[in-house]
């Protein structure tokens, strides 16, 4: 280590002189450049090896802040072996080479490409909060009104079913038997994905069944039914109504009319002493039964709706009336029965009303 050895003797009663002091001053400065320190405090390269620090020497709050940076390092003057294993933190590791990883458990995370990414099937239902898990929800309207979109839910599948329509009348004769009307189709069923705004409403309206036609009185043909009504959504994705059945003739049964969109049309009425058909059926429901003959023909059967078979055609009668048609369940939009016909010198009977419609929503929401 460099020591300061100048010797400076003065007798007693000597003056110092300003000259001996910026003597002895030139010997200090000359010695703090001998031993690296000058007035910028340590020289490049006064400090050197490893026996000039000693181990904790210099410590953090020895150092002001940004004291040191990048510019002042030697390249590869700072190795792994330099840096304390908690360097790293919570979450990273340091690898062999110094390098610094994220500590992924390779289950749910993984590293790909210098890329941070979850897994393949990496988030298993077990790890969501409660508050994160999704609810599969759904509301059926079996009548008109409003649904009221819950926040969060932008999307929703609507299924709707308009109504079916209503059977026709069995016809009259004033001699023989009358005729079978024939059976009501069955209403369109659709499905859409629709957008919602969350908190949102949005309107719905439910087809109403149709009414069953008239029968027949004196010599008359029956009354065609009427057609169902439409289910609509917000005013518009329309399920369409199931058109009506035909009303029987003087001597010919009623048939049904053909949907489009193609739904489950009803079954023909009879003929003079012949049933009515059966209905068509859906991948659900067969179709509703024909009525049975006597000396007059039997109404068509109701074609069936998704929710449910369609009404039985009424039975034709020997004497007296015709049997009305059997009415179609309420929000099957199934096709009302043909009406029986009539006995010599009476009236047909009435067609049966078509089920109404109905609408269900379905969502996903949190």
């Amino acid at each position: 280590m460099s020591t300061l050895n100048v010797r400076r003797e003065y007798a007693d009663g000597d003056i110092l002189l300003e000259s001996d002091l910026d003597a002895f001053l030139d010997d200090i400065e000359t010695f703090l450049n001998s031993t690296k320190i000058n007035d910028d405090n340590i020289k490049d390269g006064g400090i050197t090896g490893s026996t000039k620090l000693a181990n904790g020497t210099v410590t953090n709050n020895k150092m002001a802040a940004n004291s040191v940076d990048t510019t002042q390092l030697v390249a590869d003057s700072v190795t792994a072996a330099k840096l304390n294993a908690d360097v790293a933190g919570d979450g990273l590791v340091q690898d062999t080479g110094g390098d610094l990883d994220v500590n992924v458990d390779d289950s749910t995370i993984e590293i790909s490409t210098d890329t941070v990414q979850v897994k393949d099937a990496g988030i298993t239902f077990a790890k969501l909060n409660t508050d994160a898990k999704f609810d599969f929800s759904t509301q059926t309207f079996t009548a008109s009104g409003t649904f009221n979109v819950p926040a969060h839910v932008s999307q929703v599948i609507i299924v709707a079913e308009g109504g079916g329509g209503g059977g026709g009348g069995g016809s009259a004769n004033g001699v023989t038997g009358g005729c079978g009307g024939g059976g009501g189709v069955a209403g369109n069923r659709a499905m859409y994905t629709v957008t919602v705004t969350p908190g949102g409403t949005s309107a719905v309206t439910i087809g109403a069944g149709g009414a069953g036609g008239a029968g027949g009185t004196g010599t008359g043909a029956g009354s065609n039914g009427s057609t169902g009504g439409n289910t609509l959504w917000g005013g518009g994705n329309v399920a369409f109504g199931g058109p009506g059945g035909l009303g029987a003739g003087i001597s010919t049964g009623g048939g049904s009319t053909a949907a489009s969109p193609v739904t489950a049309i009803g079954g023909a009425g009879g003929n003079l002493a012949a049933p009515g058909a059966q209905g068509q059926q859906t991948p659900i429901y067969t179709g509703a039964a024909g009525g049975a003959a006597s000396t007059s023909g039997g109404g068509g059967g109701g074609g069936s709706g998704y929710g449910q078979s369609g009404g039985a055609g009424g039975a034709g009668v020997a004497s007296g009336a015709g049997t009305v048609g059997g009415t179609a369940l309420a929000n099957s939009g199934a096709g009302g029965g043909g009406g029986g016909g009539a006995g010599p010198s009476s009236a047909g009977g009435a067609g049966g009303t078509g089920g109404s419609g109905s609408l269900t929503v379905i969502w996903v929401a949190p």
